[in-house]
């Protein structure tokens, strides 16, 4: 996987033979953003143009440009996503995002914390685990999940995440080791998410069909 998906910018999820797309932008990082995308696609069932980009098979998800919150501002980033809204609108695309910039807004205001960010992750790392790990024991294969990953921090970071915690373990995770997780987890996940979801929206349909 790669590790440029931690950085943060601006991205698109893309599908160039249906020419919709959604751009977005990202101060924390790309991977935890497109996390959250799959994480919600429950929510988008009514809405028929977000499911046909989110489930087709040749949907990508693009990194448009990176940018260094350190560096860049938050103006940068919310401009820089207006932009490339923009491109796709002025070819006729079907745009399924708005822009979040606002003049009105004080881009200086600092409201993202470490231990936000921390949070995040842990979320994100939880929900991952709990879709690739359903199946009918789904205790067992989640804890199993866990075990492994766990084994692969300690061998990547030279630690020993069990001395920290004996239960929780999750929770006494750094960032680091976090964005590890993430990184390792997202291939399956994603293929996971999608087919699970593309299942029940195809249900969703029959119903619909049954009750008209």
């Amino acid at each position: 996987m790669n590790k440029d998906l931690l950085k943060a910018g601006i991205y698109a999820i893309i599908n160039k033979r249906l020419r919709m797309v959604y751009v977005g932008e990202t101060q924390d990082c790309f991977l935890v953003r497109w996390i959250e995308h799959l994480k919600r696609m429950p929510s988008h069932i009514g809405n028929y143009d977000r499911m046909m980009l989110y489930l087709a098979e040749d949907t990508t998800y693009l990194v448009l440009k990176e940018l260094n919150p350190e560096i860049n501002t938050k103006r940068e980033f919310y401009e820089l996503e207006e932009q490339a809204l923009e491109f796709y609108k002025e070819r006729n695309w079907n745009v399924l995002s708005t822009s979040t910039h606002n003049e009105d807004i004080d881009y200086l205001i600092k409201t993202y914390t470490i231990a936000a960010k921390t949070k995040r992750y842990q979320l994100a790392v939880s929900h991952m685990v709990a879709t690739i790990g359903t199946r009918d024991d789904q205790r067992v294969a989640v804890s199993r999940l866990y075990a492994t990953l766990y084994k692969k921090i300690n061998q990547e970071f030279n630690t020993n995440v069990y001395q920290r915690a004996k239960r929780g373990v999750i929770k006494t995770l750094t960032t680091a080791e976090l964005q590890f997780i993430m990184l390792d987890l997202f291939p399956r996940y994603k293929a996971k998410r999608i087919d699970n979801i593309r299942n029940q929206y195809k249900q969703t349909l029959r119903q619909m069909d049954l009750f008209s």
